[in-house]
């Protein structure tokens, strides 16, 4: 079950699948209260360890807030399940259900055939889906990282394409570029697929000097 929890104009809607049960947020703009076709998509993914953090955390909560104000955009807040009650896989298999439910509203006049059967107006209605973005921090820049690079090799519903994605201080582990791992974490591992295949138009890595809480990481 994909379920939904509208900010801005108060309002509850349960979106169901068979896929997944993922939470999701969505902030409307104020000044988008009139539909319009011109605001972007924003697809969140939180950061916070892959254990904590929520749309109902204070600080992310204002946050994206902000960001919904001020970029005068349409923000998804994917609320991804959590580990350790949730494996690693389960988790970005939510954020994939997430990106392909919300890419399933471009199918507006209902034409292509899709594995969603109930849809929100907002998303029908206020967005340019030729303006799809991802944006995610620390962990969550990890996942988007992950998606974009799925929607290389996959396609998004609707033949939606990612015009860029934001990784926000990302997570990986990549000290060393010989170093094993999986492609999750290192991107650059002997295993990983080429980064030629990334889904997106335009990629934007925020970069810090290093990480603070653990020696041998990268805050990009």
């Amino acid at each position: 079950m994909l379920r939904l929890l509208k900010m801005y104009i108060v309002s509850f809607e349960s979106i169901k699948t068979v896929e997944s049960n993922v939470f999701m947020t969505l902030y409307l703009p104020k000044n988008t209260i009139t539909p319009t076709k011109s605001s972007s998509y924003n697809v969140y993914y939180h950061g916070g360890g892959l254990v904590i953090e929520s749309p109902f955390t204070n600080w992310t909560h204002r946050y994206v807030n902000l960001l919904a104000s001020q970029l005068n955009a349409i923000i998804i807040f994917v609320n991804y399940r959590l580990a350790p009650e949730n494996d690693v896989p389960t988790i970005y298999n939510d954020g994939w259900t997430a990106l392909q439910w919300v890419t399933s509203h471009a199918n507006i006049d209902d034409s292509v055939t899709s594995t969603f059967t109930n849809y929100d107006p907002w998303l029908k209605t206020y967005g340019d889906f030729d303006k799809l973005f991802l944006v995610g921090d620390s962990v969550g820049g990890n996942i988007v990282f992950t998606m974009t690079m799925s929607a290389g090799k996959e396609s998004l519903n609707c033949g939606v394409g990612i015009c860029g994605s934001i990784l926000a201080f990302p997570y990986f582990l990549i000290e060393n570029i010989d170093q094993e791992g999986g492609p999750m974490i290192n991107p650059l591992a002997k295993n990983a697929p080429s980064l030629s295949v990334l889904g997106c138009s335009r990629l934007l890595v925020c970069i810090a000097k290093k990480d603070e809480y653990i020696s041998g990481e990268t805050l990009i």
